[in-house]
């Protein structure tokens, strides 16, 4: 996986090089993410590339939580630290990001999934990097609706958003492509940082029959892990961002996994090591690798211990033969064109 991932990358940063004047070698790299690394999933994901980069290049690295009210100064301390190349992770970034790119030009910047409107061009200093990250849903919504004995499954999201609309409707567009008759209940936490809510919505949609809940919610979602694991067999977890399993061995029925720590990685070392950054949107996919699914091989399920019938599913999305909807329209779209036709 992780080699169709470089070439992608090394294709997209080498192949649009100009006659621009390259930066100079950084000494400082730099990652800012809202609320706590310590998530057990994206910011975490963060943590890990850039103690890889450190290792691996010896630079300086500054790693930062933050909120929303001091995103500004926060970013401002990394400039003033002599970082010139930040990352941010999570659309929540976008508007400051930009902002500051705009405003310094000879500090390169990187955002984790921004949301940017399709008008909005970016300078040659932000490059935001975004995952198609419907079709993945799809694929775990295939597998819940498969699995699934009571015919309810659910979706628990963090924030209401293009980004997490697109998991939404991805994982309901799978699970009724395996199944027309399947029930799926969503809702939304408002919030990636509440645990206790994202146990209470959990416990609704299980007491109301769900036995499958895709939880896509940062650390609201690890509530919804717990309560999973208390209400113990048939009570199932999809997880997100990093191998889950873990946290309920005999719950978490897969994890969904966007390698933003290769991504992030690998546009850093291209960096340091071509000095070599221009900015721009950047999308990946199933077709380059980026996104995964991690079984755990402990649950005593077929579809867990032999999931190749995903394969199948897998490679129509890629040749485009299954195009998978990331919001309501496109779902509408979906539902009357592949499933009344079925």
């Amino acid at each position: 996986m992780r080699w169709l991932i470089k070439v992608v990358l090394l294709f997209l940063l080498l192949s649009c090089s100009d006659s621009q004047d390259k930066v100079s070698f950084s000494n400082t790299v730099s990652v800012i993410v809202d609320g706590t690394f310590d998530d057990r999933g994206f910011n975490e994901n963060s943590f890990k590339a850039m103690t890889q980069i450190k290792e691996e290049f010896k630079v300086n690295i500054i790693q930062k939580e933050s909120k929303a009210s001091n995103y500004l100064s926060d970013i401002g301390g990394l400039e003033e630290s002599g970082s010139d190349l930040i990352w941010g992770v999570g659309f929540k970034f976008s508007d400051v990001f930009l902002r500051k790119s705009l405003e310094n030009v000879n500090v390169n910047y990187g955002i984790i999934e921004g949301s940017y409107l399709e008008d909005v061009k970016l300078p040659q200093n932000l490059v935001n990097i975004n995952f198609r990250s419907e079709e993945g849903a799809f694929l775990v919504g295939y597998l819940a609706a498969k699995i699934s004995k009571t015919g309810k499954i659910g979706f628990l999201g963090g924030i209401e958003g293009v980004i997490l609309n697109a998991f939404r409707y991805g994982y309901e567009a799978g699970a009724k492509y395996a199944n027309k008759d399947i029930e799926v209940s969503f809702q939304y936490v408002g919030t990636f940082s509440d645990i206790s809510l994202g146990r209470s919505i959990a416990s609704k949609m299980y007491s109301s029959g769900v036995d499958i809940i895709f939880a896509a919610a940062g650390l609201s979602g690890l509530g919804a892990i717990e309560v999973s694991k208390e209400l113990g067999d048939g009570h199932y977890i999809i997880g997100v961002d990093q191998n889950q399993s873990y946290l309920a061995p005999s719950n978490v029925l897969v994890s969904y996994v966007k390698c933003i720590d290769i991504v992030i990685f690998d546009l850093t070392k291209s960096y340091l090591k071509f000095d070599n950054w221009r900015g721009g949107n950047l999308e990946f996919g199933l077709k380059d690798g980026a996104l995964d699914l991690i079984f755990n091989e402990t649950i005593n399920l077929d579809l867990i211990r032999n999931p190749d019938f995903l394969l199948e599913i897998k490679e129509k999305i890629i040749n485009n033969e299954i195009t998978v909807p990331k919001d309501e329209k496109s779902y509408n779209y979906f539902i009357s064109d592949h499933l009344h036709k079925r």
